[in-house]
């Protein structure tokens, strides 16, 4: 793990993950980028071992996303031999002011800059690999476990911070 200072601090919110793109932050070879608000809660070799171009969370697995077929960034897989990803940040910062005039979620800007992603929902055998939390409604451990979910989102509300289940702090 890495921690790096953003390339554009002056930008609010979720719009600091596009300078993961960025050349110039100097990342090489695999990148897995997953959210601080998702809980990891088995292994994720098999995740971290995979060779994806760009693999993406979809937003038809996710319970608060109001869209089908679309992105959702929580987690981002891609190896940065793919060099046309290094547009998703220049693009941006290029046109930055008047991308925000109609675009106002990172997922969204990545939906229209990345033509055939990876739906990491999909590579798994176990289709529970990565879950919403309001999947299965997670009060206690025996769910996750049964189920094999190794990755629980939480992409909106309630955060792990305001989640009422006694495994939020032992694994988060």
């Amino acid at each position: 793990m890495e921690i790096r200072p953003l390339l554009e601090p002056s930008w609010k919110g979720w719009w600091g993950k596009a300078a993961l793109f960025a050349e110039a932050n100097g990342l090489q070879g695999k990148v897995v980028f997953i959210d601080l608000d998702m809980i990891i809660t088995k292994c994720i070799d098999d995740l971290l071992d995979r060779d994806i171009p760009f693999g993406i969370l979809k937003s038809d697995e996710i319970d608060c996303e109001q869209q089908k077929d679309g992105f959702n960034s929580s987690i981002i897989c891609w190896n940065t031999r793919h060099h046309e990803l290094f547009r998703i940040y220049q693009t941006l910062k290029d046109n930055y002011l008047d991308i925000q005039k109609f675009i106002f979620r990172f997922d969204f800007w990545l939906e229209q800059m990345v033509t055939r992603p990876v739906f990491l929902q999909t590579v798994f055998s176990n289709p529970h690999y990565i879950s919403d939390f309001m999947f299965c409604g997670l009060q206690d451990t025996s769910v996750f476990n049964s189920l094999e979910i190794h990755i629980v989102c939480f992409p909106r509300k309630p955060k792990p911070e305001d989640y009422p289940a006694e495994w939020v702090s032992q694994y988060w």
